[in-house]
């Protein structure tokens, strides 16, 4: 759980425009098994955890996990709002 990990810009924002449709369910499937993982640490966690300080930075567990949340809320608000406009087009 403190293991510190850095990404480079090619790792944290990799290519997601599938060319097929096996790639884009490799990518939905990469996604299920991200949070499956994240969840599982999540539970793991007590409220001690969650009030440690991340190490190398200078927020808590729960800040962090707050702060994942609502950048994924975020997204599905945005995915909800692409879909309906796609549906309206549609008809």
């Amino acid at each position: 759980m403190e293991e510190n990990i850095e990404l480079n810009s090619a790792e944290d924002w990799p290519m997601t425009i599938p060319a097929t449709e096996a790639e884009w369910e490799a990518i939905k499937g990469q996604f299920i098994t991200l949070t499956s993982k994240l969840l599982e640490v999540i539970f793991g966690m007590d409220d001690i955890q969650l009030d440690k300080t991340v190490p190398g930075k200078n927020y808590t567990y729960e800040f962090l996990l707050e702060g994942i949340i609502d950048h994924d809320l975020y997204h599905f608000g945005q995915i909800s709002f692409l879909k309906r406009l796609a549906q309206s087009v549609r008809t």
